[in-house]
């Protein structure tokens, strides 16, 4: 608990790690080892229910397993609670004596184990246990617990290590239920009740940000979703038919239906997700498309009230639809409209929640997923297109054959935004308060922070308040990779801070479709070493720098994906390339190709 509290409150300080930090965090760590391997057993009960172990996601926040400094003492004891997690974990139902053995001091032991890897070890590097009803009842569900939480990623491979271990987790999630299927009594039936409590507060949210192939996960997520998730209602089968031009010239009454486009977004309130939204929209035919809207109401600190705004979205779209938060009512709510094609463009939650228990099965002919807000696929069998940019380099294009749905590369911007972004007449910040002296170069990156992985920490570190403050201080903006930001790429560019930015083959980062579709493709990198090279050059540079950073501000002034007509026309035509695949295709051949 004070490990958390000197966390949390350094993070609010935002200044220079306190000194003395690590080594107070270490030796608390070090302590609660300590206190758990020497603990009596009568009192590892107690200990494991206590709320440092049962909110252990919380808890843990600090980030424990960043810290690589552990001494010998405690290397061989996590090297001990692995081996004896493992030994535990491969025990098997088929052992007559396993529960005779676990319901006396052996079940002491299992307990001690299970605390000492929980402080030693991240979860991945221990097995799921094959007997799991055979284990103490508090044994099995921190067990469970601790397997399910995001761990802290922040050393080289802990992104692919953790996205196995959420790959091997769900399957054997998956396997249990397959197992228990029809179970309506007994052990079986339990064990069934308890992994479905276990699939309910599943978020896999951490996903989002990492870069590395997902098909297993998906495939195992799919598994357990065929188990929970609701196939109430039925869409329609096929698209309405297109309206064709002569039906145009017919009185409103006497023209066939239009069809009829939903998307699923955060929020309906101003914010650059919204307006983004809008932007896409704008420009549809109304004559034609019929417009739908549905949010769960997502709220965070770019949003705002705007009644302005607020006419601007009731001009593009027809009809908003406040979701409600049961996955029943989600469901009925967009089967009632009866859609013709789904987008999905939000990208608040991930895994097993109430938004893919509604929606993993069809709603609409056509299912599209929108790069522009979503930076990754969703895998399900019932979606069948991806929307995303095409790169200026060939050889960085997203890679068909890592998705299961078709990928629609559409050339220039894939996002836009409705206002342009000015810098504040007077910064909150200045270099002069900094200490910055006028030959001092900064570099700077605003993005979240679950957004710097290790590799473009690793990178930025070789190239030695609020964003658009800070940016005004700077010279040079960093962005980070794989998952690039749209928003702050944007912001950057309207100050003339240029934006190094890496080129990757990922739905992840459409930051370098904005820099593209500028034309400055000189701030676009292919490697880290490039990338590390452009931020030198600029930074030793400040002739080139000031050069740059003028015909940012000019072409910033203009920008193709802000207050753009013509990407909303290009966005219908990309939606009636899918449309017409759909009616004419094999939905199964998934050959990408460019409107």
């Amino acid at each position: 608990v004070s490990a958390d509290v000197l966390t949390g409150s350094w993070a609010v300080v935002a200044g220079g790690t306190p000194r003395g930090f690590a080594a107070r965090l270490s030796g608390l760590r070090r302590g609660a080892v300590s206190g758990v391997a020497g603990a009596e057993g009568s009192a590892l009960s107690e200990l494991l229910a206590h709320r440092f172990f049962a909110d252990y996601g919380r808890n843990l926040r600090s980030g424990f397993m960043a810290f690589a400094d552990q001494d010998a003492a405690e290397r061989a004891q996590a090297a001990r609670a692995v081996a004896g997690l493992t030994a535990l974990a491969g025990a098997t139902g088929s052992d007559p004596g396993l529960s005779r053995r676990l319901e006396g001091g052996e079940a002491e032991e299992a307990r001690r184990l299970l605390m000492l890897g929980m402080l030693t070890v991240p979860n991945w590097r221990v097995a799921l246990p094959q007997a799991p009803m055979a284990l103490p009842e508090d044994v099995l569900e921190r067990w469970l617990q601790w397997a399910m939480l995001p761990p802290f990623l922040s050393r080289a491979g802990d992104d692919a290590a953790w996205v196995a271990h959420v790959a091997r987790l769900l399957d054997w999630i998956a396997d249990g239920l397959d197992a228990t299927q029809g179970a309506v009594s007994g052990g079986q039936a339990a064990l069934r009740r308890r992994l479905l409590r276990l699939v309910a507060g599943l978020d896999l949210g951490q996903l989002l940000l990492v870069d590395v192939p997902l098909n297993a996960v998906q495939a195992a997520r799919n598994r357990v979703l065929e188990h929970v998730a609701l196939r109430t209602g039925r869409p329609r089968r096929r698209l309405r038919p297109e309206m064709p031009q002569s039906a145009l010239s017919e009185p409103v009454s006497q023209r066939p239906e239009r069809r009829r486009i939903g998307l699923l977004c955060r929020t309906f309130e101003k914010g650059p997700d919204s307006e983004a939204v809008v932007a896409f929209f704008r420009n549809f035919d109304p004559a034609r498309y019929e417009i739908f809207a549905y949010s769960i109401g997502f709220r965070d600190r770019v949003v705002s009230r705007d009644p302005e705004f607020d006419a601007r979205f009731d001009g593009a779209i027809m009809h908003r639809r406040d979701l409600p938060g049961d996955p029943s009512g989600i469901r009925a709510r967009v089967l009632a409209d009866d859609l013709d094609v789904f987008l999905y463009a939000n990208a608040t939650t991930y895994g097993v929640q109430p938004m893919d228990v509604a929606l993993y099965h069809r709603v609409a002919p056509l299912q599209v997923v929108l790069n522009s807000h979503l930076p990754m696929a969703m895998g399900y069998p019932s979606f069948d297109a991806v929307l995303t940019g095409a790169s200026d380099d060939p050889a960085q294009e997203v890679a068909q054959s890592q998705h299961s749905e078709r990928l629609l590369r559409v050339p220039g911007p894939v996002i836009s935004y409705l206002t342009t972004l000015q810098p504040r007449r007077t910064p909150v910040l200045d270099r002069a308060a900094l200490g910055l002296g006028s030959g001092d170069v900064v570099m700077m990156n605003a993005g979240s922070s679950m957004k710097l992985r290790h590799e473009s920490l690793r990178t930025m570190m070789q190239s030695v308040a609020e964003a658009e403050a800070a940016l005004s201080c700077a010279d040079v903006y960093l962005n980070p990779f794989p998952h690039g930001g749209a928003t702050m790429t944007h912001l950057a560019l309207i100050y003339g801070v240029p934006p190094v930015t890496l080129r990757r083959g990922s739905t992840r980062s459409i930051d370098q479709f904005l820099i593209g579709a500028l034309g400055f493709e000189e701030l676009l990198a292919s490697s880290p070493a490039e990338y590390v090279a452009l931020a030198q050059g600029l930074a030793r540079d400040p002739a080139r720098r000031a050069a740059l950073a003028t015909r940012l501000r000019q072409a910033a002034r203009n920008p193709v994906f802000v207050d753009s007509p013509e990407h909303s026309r290009r966005m219908q035509a990309a939606l009636e390339t899918l449309m017409h695949w759909k009616n004419t295709s094999n939905p199964q051949n998934h050959t990408p190709d460019t409107p």
